[in-house]
């Protein structure tokens, strides 16, 4: 399980995201929440991941000035990068499929940063 603040909607709150593994079927979940602005969260929208997540890593990958993530499984050596959409309504609009990108070895974290 890992889990990161970032504000996904575009509202100027943080929202919650976390992603979790099923090691029985190896495949795993991403649930956002979204925040209130006020310190709550909503109840967890989620999304079936077709991999067990390791580590998770938020960021505006693509520069659309909306935050994507970045999801490690370690157990399938991939990368997936999940990019947002402009009008991220998290109990109507999906995140766009993700962008795997396959490794030799397995990763084991993530960190990003803001290109300049």
């Amino acid at each position: 399980m890992a889990v990161a603040i970032a504000d996904l909607n575009g509202d100027g709150h943080p929202d919650l995201v976390a992603i979790n593994a099923n090691a029985n079927d190896r495949t795993g979940t991403l649930s956002i929440s979204r925040g209130d602005g006020h310190g709550h969260f909503t109840g967890a929208v989620l999304f079936p991941l077709p991999f067990p997540p390791k580590t998770l890593a938020v960021a505006d990958l693509d520069r659309d000035g909306i935050t994507d993530l970045a999801i490690v499984s370690e157990a399938f050596s991939l990368v997936s990068l999940v990019f947002g959409t402009h009008d991220l309504d998290l109990h109507h609009t999906e995140y766009k499929a993700g962008v795997r990108h396959r490794r030799s070895r397995s990763p084991m974290s993530t960190a990003m940063a803001a290109p300049t």
